[in-house]
């Protein structure tokens, strides 16, 4: 099988099979490596290609590649259920637990709520008496910061 650029692919049922073996089963490759989680990086080491390819591979419309795009999302997969569940037990940091969920589309919100009324149309004269309650309120802020020193 010829990849698009013309030179012959190394995907391979039997390389999808190993892609399998680094985070599915008994001992999987990434256990047998000494990482806590199965990750991206960890599978182009364990196949020997670079992560380029791990994601061009997972691009092709044919019937191996998208057999290489269902392993791929499946390590995805069970890499965000193993950080949700170890981040809730404490096994896993914070920090990179939050860092590495937002690869999975999980994202900190906030709800703001607005109170008041928006005046578009407001006069330069009232622009500038906002800005200056503004400065007003940081200038006295930093003097109380400059008292409690």
């Amino acid at each position: 099988m010829a990849s698009l650029g013309g030179r012959p692919t190394k995907l391979t049922d039997e390389l999808i099979e190993q892609g399998w073996d680094y985070f599915d089963g008994d001992e999987p490759g990434y256990v047998q490596d000494g990482d806590p989680l199965p990750t991206v990086e960890g599978l182009a080491l364990w196949l020997n290609i670079g992560r380029t390819a791990v994601y061009e591979w997972a691009k092709g419309d044919d019937d191996l590649h998208t057999r290489f795009a269902n392993m791929l999302e499946s390590l995805q997969a069970t890499q965000a259920r193993m950080l949700i569940s170890n981040s809730l037990i404490g096994k896993y940091q914070p920090t990179i637990t939050k860092l590495l969920l937002n690869k999975h589309g999980y994202t900190e919100q906030s709800e703001v709520k607005h109170s008041g009324e928006i005046n578009r149309n407001a006069s330069e004269e009232e622009l500038d008496a906002i800005i200056e309650r503004a400065n007003s309120r940081k200038t006295s802020a930093s003097d109380k910061t400059k008292q409690n020193s």
